[in-house]
């Protein structure tokens, strides 16, 4: 009995580090794109910023031979420092650039460029477009799918067991009654309806007042509909405090914006624009983030 349980343990242990070796494999992307993969990909050309963010938690470092040199920009990448102690980092996508790095498999964005893209069907390289990128449940989807194709399913899962985990534990601290806020800035625009910033206002306890009232995606907002809309609290992706200073001083030296809740009481937050954009398991930090501002006292 005793060796048979010691067999029986092996056998678990040894499935669990082959299911990830099985290939080839055929993976449906999405409903327009099917990718099939001979061999598990070791060298992997990224094409966004998202993607690499998710890649540093599936795959050796050593796998990545090729990222976009924003992911070092620190206003939108969350992996300025794993980004920077990669072998390539470039401005451009090219053909002759991935034809001379000669990767297995390129990740890339259906926001990449569009004349790359309209390429890639005439050279032979196995890629795929990622082009959901409006919620949580589409950054679940994304690492899931990327830990299929890469051979590395227990690493996507447990990415997004701890994101289960580290939002349950924000929802057990939601407060009764919710704060109404909306994201805004000089360009005037808010996100309202499927867009990651509503997934991340409603994971952090809060009512995003422009999708309640049924706008969809970014839309410009005037400054009638503010008023209208009046939130308790205003959103600006920044990580500059002079920024918040100069809205305050903008709309609270005119009359009328002192009507609105959150000018009227200097309710104004800064959230990472890094966190704010998140496509990738950073999203749980922008949650935090607005949570801790919103209901920390």
């Amino acid at each position: 009995m005793k060796y048979n349980f010691y067999f029986f343990i092996f056998c678990i242990f040894f499935n669990l580090q082959t299911f990830s070796e099985d290939f080839p494999r055929t993976v449906k992307v999405s409903v327009s794109q099917t990718i099939i993969l001979n061999k598990k990909p070791e060298r992997i050309f990224v094409g966004y910023v998202g993607a690499l963010e998710i890649l540093m938690e599936l795959v050796n470092k050593e796998n990545i031979i090729a990222a976009p040199k924003f992911s070092t920009n620190k206003g939108y990448s969350n992996c300025v420092e794993y980004a920077k102690s990669l072998p390539y980092l470039y401005k451009n996508l090219s053909v002759e650039l991935v034809e001379k790095k000669n990767p297995d498999l390129l990740i890339l964005a259906s926001f990449n460029d569009p004349k790359f893209l309209a390429l890639l069907k005439k050279f032979k390289r196995k890629y795929i477009i990622i082009d959901s990128f409006n919620s949580y449940e589409d950054i679940k989807k994304t690492i899931l799918l990327f830990g299929e194709i890469l051979g590395e399913e227990n690493n996507a899962k447990t990415v997004v067991l701890k994101m289960e985990t580290d939002l349950s534990k924000i929802k057990s601290r939601h407060p009764s009654k919710k704060i109404n806020v909306m994201s805004y800035g000089y360009n005037r625009f808010s996100a309202g309806l499927n867009t990651i910033f509503n997934d991340m206002v409603e994971f952090a306890g809060a009512n995003n007042i422009t999708a309640k009232n049924g706008l969809k995606g970014h839309k410009s907002i005037g400054h009638e509909k503010l008023l209208k809309l009046n939130p308790d609290v205003l959103i600006f992706f920044s990580n500059s405090v002079e920024t918040k200073k100069k809205y305050l001083e903008e709309y609270g030296s005119k009359p009328v914006f002192k009507m609105i809740n959150a000018i009227k009481n200097k309710k104004i937050i800064l959230l990472n624009p890094a966190y704010g954009s998140a496509t990738s398991q950073f999203f749980v930090k922008g949650v935090e983030s607005l949570h801790h501002q919103l209901y920390s006292k």
